[in-house]
C-alpha cells in the first residue's frame, strides 16, 4: 500500500504538471459547459474544448500488470514507421483503411495494418460502399479500389477534369451516388478554384456549384438531408479575410447558400465563420459542425430541422478558446453519438446530453499525438487516428480496460 501511494502521489504531480495537455488523453470525465447563450432546446450542457484531465484512475491501473486497451475500450494498434493518418473508414466487416500525407494507403484486416497501396501523393481522404469498392483522394487526384476481395483491392487513379485536382473529401450514399470535393488549376486565370464532383450513373462530372470558391475542404450528408459541402472565400466586405461557405443540395435542386450564424460574442466581420474542421449528418434531421470564426475562436454549429429536413435552423456556439489544443476533425452516427479528436490527443464523445473526455491512454502517461480523423459505426467501432497513432474501440474492454 506505501508502494501504491508513493506512486500515486508521484502521478498526481506528474498530471498536474501537465495540465491542459492532458485534457481527454487521460481523462475520464465530463465537461462543462462553453461560454454561449445559445444553446439548443433540450440540451443540458453544451460542448466545450477542455475536460477534467486530473480526475483519478481506479488504482488498479498501478499495481495491476498492463492495460491492453484504455478504461474506455481503445485499444491501440500497430502502425507501419511514419505514418500521418488523416482519413479513416470501416467497411463494415471488421476491415478499416487508411490513408497518409506519405502517400500510402493501409489496410486493417481485423488484426494487423499493413500498406496496401504506396507511393500516390499525400493524400486526405477515403470512402467507402463496401468491401470492394474504395476511394481514397488526395494531391494527386481520385483513386478508385475494386478486386474480388477486399485483401485483393488494386487502386487504379480516375480522371476528373483536364486540369490538375486535388481531393480533400469523399462521401456518397451508394456506389453509385458519390461526392468527391477540393481544388482545381483554372486554365483560363492559373488561379486555384473549388471543385465539386458527382459520380453516377457510372460515371463522374464536374458540378457548377459556386466560382467564388477557392477550395472545398468538405463534403457529407444523408438520404434526407442531402449532400452539403463546404469551402471558403474572401469576405465581401473584407476581402483580406476567408470566410466558411456552406452549401446544401436537396433532391434534385441547385446548391443554395447556408447562413451560419457568428460568434454569439462578437459581430462580423471577425466574428464570422471562417473556416470548418469537421462535418456531419447525424440524422436527416441535426446537422453538425465544428470549425472558427475569422477571428480564430473555436465554434461549434448546430442545425435542426422541424419539416423533416427541408429546412434548417442554425445556432453557433464558442468551443474552446483561440490558444487551446484544435479540434481536427468531427463524426457523428446519431444526436447522441458525435465525436470530435484534436491535437494533444484530445478526444470527446457527446452522448445526446453532455460532452464527456474520453480516456484512451494505457499507460500511466498521456497520449500526446495529435488526433486527425475518427470514423465510428453505431454503437460498435470507433477508429481515432493521427501522427503514428491509430486506436480501435474494443467494446469487450469497455469497462475492465483490458487489465490482464
Amino acid at each position: 500500500m506505501k508502494r501504491s501511494l508513493a506512486r500515486t502521489s508521484a502521478l498526481a504531480l506528474a498530471f498536474a504538471s501537465l495540465g491542459g495537455l492532458c485534457a481527454s488523453a487521460c481523462a475520464d470525465s465530463e465537461v462543462a459547459p462553453p461560454m454561449s447563450s445559445h444553446v439548443d432546446a433540450g440540451d443540458a450542457a453544451s460542448p466545450n474544448n477542455t475536460s477534467d484531465a486530473a480526475e483519478s484512475m481506479p488504482e488498479a491501473s498501478i499495481d495491476a500488470g498492463p492495460r491492453v486497451c484504455s478504461y474506455h475500450g481503445f485499444c491501440p494498434t500497430t502502425l507501419p514507421a511514419a505514418q500521418t493518418l488523416v482519413s479513416v473508414w470501416g467497411d463494415g466487416t471488421g476491415v478499416a483503411w487508411a490513408v497518409s500525407t506519405e502517400g500510402n494507403v493501409l489496410r486493417w484486416d481485423g488484426s494487423q495494418w499493413m500498406v496496401h497501396a504506396s507511393k500516390l501523393g499525400p493524400l486526405a481522404a477515403v470512402w467507402g460502399s463496401g468491401p470492394t469498392d474504395v476511394w481514397i483522394g488526395g494531391e494527386n487526384g481520385l483513386h478508385h479500389g475494386t478486386g474480388s476481395s477486399s485483401a485483393a483491392l488494386t487502386f487504379t487513379t480516375v480522371r476528373l477534369a483536364d486540369t490538375p485536382t486535388r481531393i480533400a473529401s469523399i462521401w456518397g450514399l451508394s456506389s453509385s451516388d458519390i461526392w468527391a470535393v477540393g481544388t482545381m488549376d483554372d486554365p483560363d486565370t492559373g488561379r486555384l478554384v473549388g471543385g465539386a464532383f458527382h459520380f453516377t450513373a457510372g460515371s463522374w462530372a464536374l458540378v457548377p456549384v459556386s466560382s467564388e470558391i477557392g477550395a472545398y475542404s468538405h463534403v457529407w450528408g444523408s438520404a434526407g438531408s442531402g449532400v452539403w459541402l463546404a469551402g471558403q472565400r474572401p469576405m465581401p466586405d473584407a476581402p483580406w479575410l476567408m470566410e466558411l461557405v456552406v452549401l446544401r443540395k436537396s433532391g434534385g435542386d441547385d446548391f443554395t447558400d447556408i447562413a451560419l450564424p457568428a460568434d454569439p460574442h462578437i459581430p462580423p466581420p471577425i466574428g464570422a465563420p471562417g473556416s470548418l474542421r469537421g462535418g456531419a449528418a447525424v440524422s436527416d434531421t441535426s446537422i453538425w459542425l465544428h470549425g472558427a470564426s475569422a477571428g480564430s475562436w473555436p465554434i461549434t454549429w448546430r442545425g435542426t430541422s422541424t419539416d423533416n429536413g427541408k429546412t434548417f435552423t442554425f445556432t453557433a456556439e464558442r468551443d474552446g478558446t483561440p490558444n487551446a489544443p484544435q479540434i481536427n476533425a468531427l463524426f457523428g452516427t446519431s444526436a447522441n453519438d458525435v465525436w470530435t479528436v484534436g491535437d494533444y490527443g484530445q478526444v470527446r464523445h457527446w452522448n445526446g446530453t453532455k460532452w464527456a473526455g474520453t480516456a484512451i491512454t494505457t499507460t500511466d502517461l498521456p497520449v500526446i499525438n495529435p488526433f486527425f480523423a475518427v470514423w465510428a459505426r453505431p454503437s460498435s467501432e470507433v477508429w481515432l487516428v493521427g501522427k503514428d497513432i491509430a486506436l480501435r474501440y474494443d467494446p469487450a474492454h469497455e469497462k475492465d480496460g483490458g487489465v490482464q
